[in-house]
Formats: C-alpha cells, structure tokens, sequence
C-alpha cells in the first residue's frame, strides 16, 4: 500500500514497496528507492521524500503484449485474471464459470527483460488462460479460464460452470432444477448457487482486489443460471463467466503494479 502521508513513518513500509524484506536495511542511493521517491541520481534523498510515495501504480493489459522492463526495477507484481466462461447453450443452461485470479504473486527482474504477458479471451466454451513469462528467465505463473455452463438435461438444468482458487483448487458451480433452470457458475469468491423453486443459481460475487490505497478492481464473477424466459446481461468485468446465452466470457487482464 502507498507509505503514509503522515505518523511514523515505518522503514518496513518501505521496503514493502521496493519489494525488499521487512528487516532489510534501506539503501536511501539505490535505484528502487530512488524509483519510489522519484529523485534520479545523484540527487540526494531524505526519508521524509518517501512519503505518500508507492511503486504500485496499476497498469492494466487488456490484450497479448510484450512488456520491456524499465531501467533500475528489479521486481514486478501483478494480478492475473483468466478469462470467464461461457454458458451453456439453450434455456435452462448454467452460468459460465469465472476467469481464475492469482493476485499475489511477483518476480525478480533486471533492467531490460522482456516479460510476454497473454491475456485470455472468451470463447463459446472455456475462457482463455492468462499468463506472464520472463522471456531471460523462463518463470511463468499462469491463471486458468473459467469453464462453460453446462447445457440442461433430462428436465433438469444445467450445473454452473467451473473456476479455480489462486491455489487452483477446483470450485463448481450450482446445480440445475426441474423447469428448466440453470445453476450459478462459480468465481473468484467461491462457488456458484443452486437454482430453487422458480429462481436460477446466482453467480459467484466479484473479488474486490486492492492495489494501492486509491486503486481496486472487480475481477471473475461467476454468470447467473438461466432460466426459461430469464435473461441477463454478462456483467463488464474482467474476467467474468457469461450469463447470457450467445454471449462468450468476459476476457481476462493482466495487471502490473
């Protein structure tokens, strides 16, 4: 978050920010904590230039991109949202799933690195996957697409379509019922819900991400069943599963900070 405009003025908020350890000794010279007070070299820094500073503007990538490291910065951040599925495909279907979110994670970088950023889309089916790859060092951290809703069956409706946890635990989306009706797909925040009595399932809420003190985002909400004479629109969000027949998933973003 971004150091504090006023109080003490805690040197392990600073290191937070240049992506150093909480006990790490501050190097006032050195080219990150130069970025953070935004004083180049040789121009001398007090701690008092640090505050209300941060290093974790948000830049977002809506599309496939090659992204070229900036002198001096030696670690990225970045949110990864996969693309939300789409759903099923007649009445009584169940919402697509949601995109998968990994909003902790980070790599050592130098100076000049190329990071390959690809940004899933959706599809009439599962949503694309969104990753980001350090071209010098091969590291790659990938956040899975949501799955399609499934179509209704046997006088039932269609299970909500699947997403993932950041720990790619598998979360599935609410069952059909007899009408038809479809079931939620799940999301970032958990699973979807079961259609009862007259109403479809409900999609997973959208996550809430905060980057900095005056940055957030919405990101993967799970798409709403559909039931028979039920329509909805696809909420505009990254990330987020269909809940619109016809319509493919939300695509997914990257976002650096």
């Amino acid at each position: 978050m971004t150091i504090s405009l006023t109080g003490p003025l805690r040197l392990s908020e600073v290191n937070t920010e240049i992506g150093a350890g909480a006990n790490t000794q501050i190097n006032l010279g050195g080219a990150n904590t130069r970025l953070l007070a935004g004083i180049a070299a040789p121009g001398q820094i007090r701690m008092s230039d640090l505050r209300g500073k941060s290093l974790r503007g948000a830049q977002y990538f809506t599309a496939t991109t090659v992204y070229t490291v900036s002198a001096g910065v030696t670690f990225l951040r970045w949110i990864l949202v996969g693309a939300g599925g789409a759903a099923g495909a007649a009445l009584g279907s169940g919402g697509g799933g949601g995109g998968q979110v990994i909003n902790t994670g980070s790599f050592a970088v130098l100076g000049g690195d190329t990071v390959t950023i690809s940004v899933g889309v959706g599809s009439s089916t599962r949503g694309g996957n969104t990753s980001v790859t350090n071209s010098r060092t091969g590291v790659s951290v990938t956040a899975r697409g949501g799955f399609a809703g499934y179509s209704p069956s046997s006088g039932k409706g269609g299970q909500g379509g699947i997403s993932f946890s950041s720990l790619n635990d598998t979360l599935y989306g609410g069952a059909g019922a007899a009408g038809p009706l479809g079931g939620g797909g799940a999301g970032a925040t958990g699973l979807g819900t079961s259609a009862a009595g007259t109403t479809p399932g409900a999609g997973a809420a959208s996550l809430l991400v905060q980057i900095n003190n005056t940055q957030s985002v919405y990101v993967s909400p799970g798409g709403d069943g559909i039931g028979i004479n039920t329509w909805t629109t696809t909420q505009a969000l990254y990330g987020a599963g269909s809940s619109e027949l016809g319509q493919v998933g939300r695509s997914g973003v990257v976002i650096l900070y």
